[in-house]
């Protein structure tokens, strides 16, 4: 709480619900610590300092620099110095979230070897954040946005790389995100190669060729992937969905049992421990037996009406002859 003498006046503002922008002066202390606030000015003599959160202002009276003790929620907000009428400068303060796990709350991933990747963030109340990321001896990249975020949602960010994705990496990225609240700073940090966080989109499934007992599956990188395919390659696994039983299966090659009634793909870059690419759509194989069938039965029909057209004219002109 606020040290010294006070005189205070509580004023009644509009509603405030949680910051949508970083304080141009920000200071950031954890709860029950001490923090000097000093209000930057060649004024000679006393300030009016006000406190200023959720919708109500506390006016101080007091010199340029205020010191707060034993912080407490209460005492978040934003501190501005006037002169009269007149706004000198302010400072916002903040209260500390302890770092805590992120490996669920901030991810990372991108579709391909480019200059660009997207993080996801779930911020669980805060409402405004931003990240940026540095590699040891390099200059720290710019603070990119929270894109769009609901109270609900993750907020997303695009980042861009400012070295090229096919260099070796030594060392890891440092990411490093901020987010605020009308009353607290969390600070969150991860740290990842690149490489680890190539992720695919879904495969193609293309043409199927019989085998004997075995299907052949032509599965086709999404487009977003990285050319030439011979330099850039993948990994692909099938589950399949036996015709029988209704039982699944997997398969590391693109072979699969030729009694199947479904089939889907994924893929991952195979020199690196990357994840795999979500799934692709079920792809029904019942239906592509039974328009295979009915285009066998088409041919069938057709070849057998040529050859009793064939065979009618044969008798036709025998009779004409006859005649």
């Amino acid at each position: 709480m606020p040290a010294g003498s006070w005189y205070f006046l509580l004023l009644s503002l509009p509603s405030v619900w949680g910051l949508s922008s970083f304080p141009r002066h920000m200071e950031v202390s954890k709860v029950e610590n001490s923090v000097t606030i000093t209000c930057s000015t060649d004024l000679a003599g006393e300030v009016t300092w006000k406190h200023s959160r959720d919708g109500e202002e506390i006016r101080i009276i007091k010199g340029k620099s205020l010191e707060l003790l034993n912080l407490e929620e209460p005492d978040a907000g934003e501190y501005s110095c006037w002169d009269g009428e007149r706004k000198l400068n302010s400072t916002y303060l903040l209260l500390e979230e302890e770092e805590v796990d992120t490996k669920e709350a901030l991810v990372c991933s991108a579709q391909t070897y480019s200059c660009f990747f997207t993080c996801s963030w779930s911020l669980n109340g805060y409402t405004a954040a931003r990240l940026r990321y540095q590699r040891d001896g390099q200059d720290p990249s710019p603070w990119v946005y929270s894109e769009a975020h609901g109270e609900q949602e993750a907020s997303v960010f695009t980042l861009q790389l400012t070295s090229s994705p096919f260099t070796e990496e030594d060392t890891p990225m440092i990411l490093t995100g901020e987010a605020v609240s009308s009353t607290h700073y969390m600070k969150r940090t991860l740290q990842f190669f690149f490489r680890d966080i190539v992720k695919p989109d879904p495969p193609q499934l293309g043409l199927c060729k019989k085998q004997g007992n075995l299907l052949s599956v032509t599965v086709q990188p999404a487009a977003s992937w990285a050319k030439p395919l011979s330099y850039f390659q993948l990994d692909h696994q099938i589950e399949f969905i036996y015709q029988n039983d209704g039982t699944t299966g997997l398969s590391n090659s693109t072979t699969v049992p030729g009694d199947i009634s479904n089939i889907r793909a994924r893929s991952r870059e195979p020199f690196v421990p990357s994840p795999w690419s979500q799934w692709s759509p079920w792809k029904n194989m019942r239906m592509k037996r039974k328009m295979s069938d009915r285009k066998k039965e088409m041919k069938r029909l057709v070849r057998t009406s040529e050859k009793n057209d064939i065979l009618y004219c044969r008798k036709e002109k025998k009779k004409g002859k006859a005649e």
